[in-house]
């Protein structure tokens, strides 16, 4: 690990100049994963994205190229703000790989207005992120020209405010997410009116009543804060008593926004169109599968027992060249993999970019059969990883009296879907070879 830590700088610049290119797309993401121990060098408590309680973490940084093709990966402290690593990445991108310009694509923690304007934009590097959803909130009350009723039927509209006069903002529609989101908030709502009637009886009770008003207030907050639904309640904390009702007014101010995102981008000089952005947008998706792949899927980051922060370096390093392996076995085994591998027929089936993308019709019939167009087994990459092992290779040397032995290779199993996998990756074997 030593050894691999000393090369890593050389290693991920042979990466970006194999994978990325001057004026294209960067994707960048963070994560966080929890360690184990109380010595590790880079541990802190922080954003639990592992919702780990009382663990310390650290703060993982993944860079990639507009495929989800990993490139570089950063580490941080645990306690680090995700705009706090932007600083790192343009100086990488810049110094480190040599790119003065690319386009950044990071979520709103990332790219933030104040990390655009610091970093980003000095640099004349271009970029596409989010709004938060209180920064979309002000850009409606204060931009006449954004219509939501509009984007129930058009789903998305370029808007133009005096908030951002030199950016361009797409605002975005999803309806399945808005409904998701109503119904969401409602089961909420019942299940925290359902608690508070709970404290409003024990206040009541003839035996031992709640009587303080502190210990009253504290259960409320509690009970308000579980679903974060305190904005959406009249709340009247006495001394024995509770009074509670719908803020009928918040709830229709906030449902005005449910399914609705807004992207940021600089993009303007010969700009791509609005669709464009929004996929370019979702590009991240890519990012978030690399992450789920590291921690819980199959290369399992965790759990992290290094102390010495090299040794931490060391060992994310290396589940980032895992998986860089395993993104190419994924590409070029997706014939026989649950995965799409009808790219250009998913695109021609979708009718909205706003809508979360559907698997293209050949890969719905793939997964429903589990044999694909040509009746070759379809399984998941683990399952594959493990119908690989079958294979054995034994190497044999006859007892004969010669100057030169000649090695015999025997390859055992290698046939149906394992031959399959051999041929799609073009590993050619040859079943003996001479040696001397």
């Amino acid at each position: 690990m030593d050894w691999l830590i000393e090369r890593k700088t050389d290693m991920e610049y042979r990466l970006s100049k194999r994978h990325l290119t001057e004026g294209g797309m960067v994707l960048y993401d963070l994560t966080s994963s929890y360690v184990e121990g109380k010595q590790n060098e880079l541990a802190a408590f922080g954003y639990n994205r592992d919702r780990k309680r009382g663990k310390k973490q650290i703060v993982i940084g993944l860079m990639t190229d507009q495929e989800g093709c990993p490139i570089s990966v950063q580490i941080y402290k645990g306690n680090t703000s995700d705009p706090r690593t932007l600083s790192d990445q343009v100086t990488k991108l810049r110094e480190t790989f040599g790119f003065q310009h690319v386009i950044m694509v990071g979520d709103r923690g990332i790219l933030t207005h104040k990390g655009i304007q610091q970093e980003l934009v000095p640099v004349g590097m271009d970029w596409i992120s989010a709004l938060r959803k209180e920064t979309i909130a002000s850009v409606v009350k204060q931009t006449k020209t954004v219509d939501l009723d509009k984007l129930d039927k058009q789903s998305l509209m370029e808007v133009q405010t005096d908030l951002f006069p030199q950016d361009r903002l797409i605002f975005c529609k999803n309806s399945v997410q808005k409904a998701m989101k109503q119904k969401r908030r409602e089961e909420f709502l019942v299940k925290t009116e359902k608690a508070l009637e709970q404290i409003v009886i024990a206040t009541k009770r003839k035996t031992k009543p709640l009587k303080c008003e502190t210990a009253i207030a504290i259960k409320v907050d509690r009970v308000v804060e579980k679903h974060k639904m305190k904005k959406y309640f009249h709340l009247e904390v006495k001394e024995g008593h509770l009074a509670y009702g719908r803020d009928q007014s918040a709830i229709e101010r906030s449902a005005e926004l449910d399914g609705v995102y807004a992207i940021r981008t600089s993009l303007k000089e010969v700009p791509p169109s609005n669709e464009a952005i929004v996929l370019d947008y979702k590009r991240l998706s890519a990012v978030e599968s690399a992450f789920r792949s590291m921690r819980n899927i199959s290369l399992k980051i965790r759990p992290i027992h290094h102390r010495h922060k090299k040794r931490v370096q060391a060992h994310v390093f290396l589940c980032m060249l895992a998986y860089y392996v395993e993104y190419h076995l994924r590409k070029e085994l997706a014939p026989i993999l649950f995965s799409e591998d009808d790219l250009e027929g998913k695109q021609a089936q979708r009718k909205d970019v706003v809508a979360s993308a559907s698997s293209s019709a050949q890969t719905k019939t793939k997964v429903r059969r589990k044999r694909n167009k040509d009746g070759d087994k379809v399984m998941s990459f683990g399952s594959l990883m493990n119908e690989l092992t079958g294979v054995i290779r034994i190497i044999g040397k006859p007892n004969i009296n010669t100057d030169s032995i000649p090695e015999v290779v025997i390859l055992h199993g290698l046939e149906g879907t394992r031959k399959r996998a051999f041929d799609l990756l073009g590993i050619k074997i040859q079943a003996s070879s001479p040696k001397g």
